[in-house]
């Protein structure tokens, strides 16, 4: 049933349905988790350390949920209160966690869950799905940074890419809200609204992707004999002006 959702959503973040006599927003959005290690080699080829890091971002709020501010804080909680449920508890139907990301990561994702955009960092408001070889954001390109950072000088030797675990929409969960101030929601042709939408219904899609690095280090280049010649004829030019 979630896919199902998840496909009907896909080309539009909200829809509006009737039930039981009131009005309910459905909605979709993606979250994209980016997880990785690097591992850095002497020139020797021995093993000197290993860095792993993560990196987190999800459609931002107000794409999906369309109410004043304390709505969006409401919808925010909830998506980051689903994730740190569902995410490390897979429901029925979804596949189970990637082995490495369960492994290594798992433990980190309440540090990304935010009242302010869910989880993770505000995606560019058209993604509808990642794909971070070809359309990198942001949040994808900090894995690389956070994975180099402390490797001072160095060459890649080798890099995955990011490799996709499942399809876009295989890992799904959902989380609902009432609304604080109903919305009114727009269904006549002649663009009249009916009131209202009192509630909210999201699903939002995980996808998950790894990049691994080996790097080389390369050691900082030494002052040459030009370097040195310099010096000496600069402490010549001192010595015969004080002469």
């Amino acid at each position: 049933m979630i896919r199902i959702a998840l496909l009907l959503f896909a080309s539009t973040a909200l829809a509006w349905t009737a039930r039981a006599g009131q009005f309910i927003i459905d909605s979709f959005s993606t979250v994209g988790i980016y997880y990785g290690s690097a591992e850095l080699f002497s020139p020797a080829g021995v093993l000197l350390s290993t860095t792993q890091a993560i990196t987190m971002e999800g459609t931002p709020v107000i794409d999906f949920c369309p109410a004043p501010q304390a709505d969006q804080v409401a919808c925010a909680t909830a998506v980051g209160q689903s994730a740190l449920q569902g995410i490390p508890n897979p429901p029925f139907g979804d596949p189970a966690l990637p082995p490495v990301f369960a492994a290594n990561f798992l433990s980190q994702l309440p540090a990304f869950v935010n009242t302010i955009n869910g989880i993770g960092n505000a995606s560019p408001s058209d993604f509808v799905s990642y794909d971070p070889n070809n359309t990198p954001t942001p949040t994808s390109d900090q894995l690389y940074r956070k994975l180099t950072a402390g490797a001072g000088n160095f060459i890649v030797t080798s890099d995955t890419g990011f490799v996709p675990y499942f399809g876009p929409a295989d890992f799904a969960l959902v989380w609902q809200i009432t609304l604080p101030v109903p919305v009114d929601v727009i269904l006549t042709a002649g663009g009249q609204p009916t009131c209202c939408a009192t509630s909210e219904v999201g699903s939002f899609a995980v996808e998950f992707f790894e990049r691994d690095l080996r790097l080389t280090e390369v050691a900082a280049p030494e002052p040459g004999g030009t370097g040195l010649a310099g010096i000496a004829l600069l402490l010549v030019l001192l010595a015969r002006r004080r002469a």
